[in-house]
């Protein structure tokens, strides 16, 4: 891949040539730029691809694709890109990891054909499905719906319900089941092979803690980018995958078996990780560093890595003397007495 003169935030007209034939790790100090050149060309390739697209469809369809605030003069033999980061969460509140990935709408077939009736009855997208004072969103003003107590649904369809673990279950009874619950009733749910996969890659990706029900919008930077990662494992060839600090907030042991699955989702794709954690770096073919500063002094590939050296410290081995407490903290997946 061949840029030339590129030009974006404090990128001013660089010229690079990306390997095509194996992964890349791309380092920099925050604020050098790596970030930007890396989302520039997944917005670029993402014009390309629409600008296929009758001009008619794609300004009223994806107008916003088309409006970028970077200038690249000539980028060369660009393939697909996909740049997984914390700008890829949708803000969609009704967009939850059900309706995204496609599982819940095999479930709300299951449900319609249980109960001879249009799967449409069991969205909360649809007025004939959704609770009439909170229309499917569950709260109201942010404040959980009195109505449907947060369940989405009026309560006809409430009463639709069918048997799993020896015990009925509505429709919104499975909304809120994890991941993994849901991937162990695939069978009973009638889940198709392809969503089966998707989940398993979840669930390897370690959140499969996440509900269904949960809204794509309050999910962290690490939980988009590697429920994005289960989903393109599933059926992504041929693709540049660039993923953006995918070690923050994960202790070792987890990220070592998240790359593991990056590696074999680099079989059949090349994959860009952008990071500043050694550990993810050098699990790429190359490196790629930015520098040499930060802000006006950055935006140029440098030859060796600008990064400080890390120091190191005697552990201090003595014990606390001095604790936090908290008292009744609830919030998702804490809780607290």
């Amino acid at each position: 891949m061949k840029i030339n003169s590129l030009i974006a935030n404090n990128i001013n007209k660089l010229d690079a040539s990306i390997p095509v034939d194996h992964s890349l790790g791309i380092a920099g100090l925050s604020g050098s730029g790596k970030t930007t050149f890396c989302q520039t060309i997944g917005e670029e390739s993402k014009k390309r691809l629409v600008s296929l697209l009758p001009k008619a469809e794609y300004q009223y369809l994806f107008s916003t694709i088309m409006e970028t605030n970077f200038s690249a003069i000539k980028m060369e033999e660009m393939p697909l890109v996909l740049f997984l980061g914390k700008s890829s969460i949708s803000s969609n509140p009704r967009s939850t990891i059900g309706t995204h990935t496609g599982v819940f709408k095999e479930i709300r077939e299951r449900f319609a054909e249980n109960h001879h009736l249009s799967p449409e009855v069991f969205s909360f997208n649809n007025a004939l499905g959704w609770c009439p004072d909170c229309k499917g969103r569950g709260t109201t003003k942010n404040v959980e719906c009195p109505k449907c107590k947060g369940r989405r649904y009026n309560p006809e369809v409430e009463q639709k319900r069918i048997e799993l673990w020896n015990k009925p279950h509505s429709i919104s009874d499975i909304n809120n089941l994890s991941i993994e619950a849901i991937f162990s009733l695939s069978e009973e749910l009638h889940i198709s092979e392809a969503k089966q996969h998707i989940l398993k890659n979840i669930i390897n990706m370690n959140i499969g803690y996440l509900t269904l029900n949960r809204i794509m919008g309050t999910l962290s930077g690490g939980e988009i980018t590697r429920l994005y990662l289960a989903e393109f494992m599933a059926a992504s060839e041929n693709t540049v995958i660039i993923i953006d600090e995918i070690s923050v907030g994960l202790d070792h042991q987890t990220l070592l078996k998240i790359l593991e699955q990056i590696k074999q989702l680099g079989y059949k794709n090349q994959i860009w990780l952008i990071d500043h954690s050694d550990t993810v770096l050098d699990t790429a073919n190359a490196q790629l560093f930015f520098g040499p500063g930060s802000g006006k002094y950055g935006g140029k590939i440098v030859e060796e890595s600008p990064r400080p050296k890390p120091v190191l410290w005697e552990r201090n081995q003595a014990m606390p003397t001095e604790y936090y407490q908290f008292q009744d903290l609830y919030c998702r997946n804490i809780q607290m007495a």
